[in-house]
C-alpha cells in the first residue's frame, strides 16, 4: 500500500474521477472546508455536533461578549438535560466550583480500558511508521466499550477529580472518549443519553454529571461555533 497523503489524495481523486457529483458535511479546519469548496463540493450540515451553525450565529447575534456560561446555559433549555419546571436540577447551572479536588493521597486510581489490535491495526501502523498500542479503540465497538468503561467506572468521580493531575496516572476519571466523538465512532447525543440515564439511576452526583455533561453541550459545541 503507497501512501498518497503528501500528493493531496482527494485532489487526484476528482481529477482522475471530474464527472463525479462531490457532497461532503460542513468540515471541522478551515483549510479542509476550502479544498472542497474548491472541488465544487455541495454541503450538508455536520451531524457531529448537537448546534448548527445557524443556531449558533443565533445565540452569538443576541449577546453582547461571547461568555460559554451563558451559551451553556442556553444548551441546557435549549436541549431539555438537567431541567425541570424549566430550572437546573440541583439549583445550580453550574457546580465547577466543587471540580477542583486534590488528588487523595494514596488512592487507587482505576485503570482505564485496553484494546486488543486487529490485522488492520497493525497494517495502518506499519503504514503510518508508527509502534501501535492498546490504548485506542478502532471501531464502533471499541468506541461503545470506552464509554461503557467510564459511565461504570469512572463517571461518578470525575466531577470532584475534573481538574487534578498526578503522576502515577494519566487519565484519572476522564472519559478518554473525545477522539469517538470527533471521529463520529460516537454521537455526543449517545453520550449525553448515556451520561442522564447514569444520572437519573441515583448512581452519580450532580457535580460529576454536570461537570461532564457541560464538556460536551458546553465546551465541545462553543469552541465549534466559536470557530467558524
Amino acid at each position: 500500500m503507497r501512501s498518497g497523503r503528501n500528493w493531496h489524495p482527494e485532489r487526484l481523486f476528482f481529477l482522475e474521477n471530474s464527472r463525479l457529483e462531490l457532497h461532503a458535511t460542513n468540515q471541522s479546519s478551515f483549510r479542509l472546508q476550502r479544498t472542497l469548496e474548491e472541488l465544487g463540493a455541495h454541503f450538508v450540515e455536520n451531524e457531529f455536533f448537537l448546534t448548527s451553525r445557524k443556531i449558533f450565529e443565533e445565540w452569538a447575534s443576541r449577546q453582547k461578549s461571547y461568555l460559554m456560561e451563558n451559551f451553556y446555559r442556553e444548551q441546557r433549555k435549549r436541549l431539555d438535560i438537567l431541567m425541570e419546571n424549566g430550572k437546573p436540577v440541583g439549583g445550580e447551572w453550574n457546580f465547577d466550583k466543587e471540580n477542583r479536588l486534590p488528588p487523595p493521597k494514596e488512592y487507587d486510581w482505576p485503570e482505564y480500558q485496553v484494546f486488543e489490535r486487529d490485522e488492520i491495526d497493525f497494517e495502518v501502523a506499519k503504514e503510518l511508521g508508527i509502534t501501535p498500542t492498546n490504548t485506542w479503540a478502532t471501531t464502533r465497538k471499541g468506541a461503545l466499550a470506552q464509554l461503557k468503561w467510564f459511565i461504570t467506572k469512572h463517571y461518578a468521580k470525575f466531577g470532584p477529580y475534573e481538574d487534578a493531575m498526578v503522576l502515577e496516572s494519566w487519565s484519572l476519571h476522564h472519559s478518554v472518549i473525545s477522539p469517538y466523538i470527533n471521529n463520529g465512532l460516537l454521537h455526543p447525543q449517545e453520550v449525553i443519553a448515556a451520561a442522564v440515564e447514569a444520572f437519573d439511576s441515583g448512581a452519580i452526583p450532580i457535580e460529576s454529571a454536570e461537570g461532564f455533561i457541560r464538556q460536551i453541550i458546553g465546551w465541545r459545541e462553543y469552541i465549534n461555533g466559536m470557530y467558524w
